[in-house]
């Protein structure tokens, strides 16, 4: 929600904040691992801070089908009611500061910071198996963080793209015209890059021609 101050010939800190998911519904997050990536925050470019981090679940099982229904009993479940071995969400967040010249408002600075969260299983068995168990769970596995990192990175490039659309608006009549119309046009950039998360999963099956799939 952005919230404007009466202008007083000085320059006007506004904050806009929106949510950007690769799914339109939110989440039901199952039981994690209290073991976890600490967030790794790095700069992507000027003004664009990026922070990302993995959680996990816990699964057992000492067979395929094993394994098997505790991914669909422990996965993350989505508000639609579908259950999802690995999820990205991502977040971003943009605060800009504009003033006057003239008659006219121009944008002078922003910032971005996007905020990502990748779920994961992890296999805990202390039972022997076999090691083509083991070598089949590591495939897929990593098939699973390809494809969620690809969802990861939509989220870095909506962040990417927020920032240049800010700082690329023209001057307004008035600042509170140059806010709404900033504002609209970063919901537009999260709103395409939402659409991209839908199309990557559409074109990739949810990641199963990555080799995501188990067994």
């Amino acid at each position: 929600m952005m919230k404007l101050k009466p202008f007083v010939l000085k320059a006007i800190f506004t904050i806009a904040v929106i949510l950007g998911i690769h799914q339109a519904s939110p989440l039901l997050l199952t039981q994690f691992d209290t073991a976890h990536f600490s967030p790794v925050t790095v700069a992507q470019s000027p003004n664009h801070q990026v922070s990302a981090q993995t959680v996990y679940y816990s699964v057992t099982g000492s067979t395929v089908n094993e394994i098997r229904n505790q991914l669909n009993q422990r996965g993350v479940l989505h508000s639609n009611g579908k259950r999802y071995d690995g999820y990205t969400n991502w977040y971003v967040n943009w605060n800009y500061r504009y003033q006057t010249q003239g008659n006219r408002c121009r944008m002078e600075s922003a910032n971005v910071r996007t905020d990502v969260q990748i779920t994961l299983p992890r296999w805990n068995n202390s039972s022997p198996v076999s090691l083509a168990l083991r070598n089949k769970w590591n495939r897929y596995i990593q098939a699973l963080e390809l494809h969620e990192n690809g969802h990861k990175q939509n989220g870095i490039d909506a962040g990417e793209e927020v920032l240049k659309t800010l700082l690329s608006m023209s001057a307004y009549p008035s600042c509170q015209k140059l806010g709404v119309a900033a504002n609209a046009a970063a919901h537009s950039v999260i709103n395409k890059y939402n659409q991209r998360d839908i199309e990557y999963d559409r074109a990739t099956q949810y990641g199963v021609t990555q080799g995501a799939i188990f067994p």
